[in-house]
């Protein structure tokens, strides 16, 4: 497995998930695997309960409205699966902006025309993880 549009890793729990989740829920969903490093490596979380409870913290207190999510517990409970669906109350926004996401192979463009532009007030940032 590797990363894509719709899929991310995360070595350790940061907020800068956060951006991604936005970017998932703003368009077509997408899945954020926590304890893999960028080249698929499993790299284990030392306490997977108290993350899962960490990122729903997280998701919950940070991005507005609330996303539609699901955490699951991989690899005999050594990882966590974040699976965030494409949101119905568009636009998602973490700290007042709404995110799209090009992965982390693809170059970050510049913000343009997208199919949020109308819907919301605040720009919409592209970014590449």
């Amino acid at each position: 497995m590797r990363e894509t549009r719709t899929t991310e890793f995360k070595e350790s729990i940061t907020n800068t998930f956060l951006k991604t989740v936005s970017a998932f829920s703003n368009y077509d969903g997408g899945e954020i695997f926590f304890g893999i490093d960028d080249n698929g490596n499993i790299k284990d979380l030392s306490d997977v309960k108290q993350a899962c409870l960490d990122i729903e913290n997280k998701i919950n207190d940070s991005i507005t409205p609330q996303p539609d999510y699901t955490l699951e517990l991989q690899n005999h409970d050594r990882t966590i699966k974040l699976t965030v669906k494409s949101g119905l109350q568009k636009p998602y926004l973490y700290k007042s902006k709404a995110y799209e996401y090009y992965g982390a192979a693809e170059p970050p463009v510049r913000c343009g025309v997208s199919h949020l532009s109308g819907l919301t007030e605040p720009p919409v940032y592209s970014y590449s993880a």
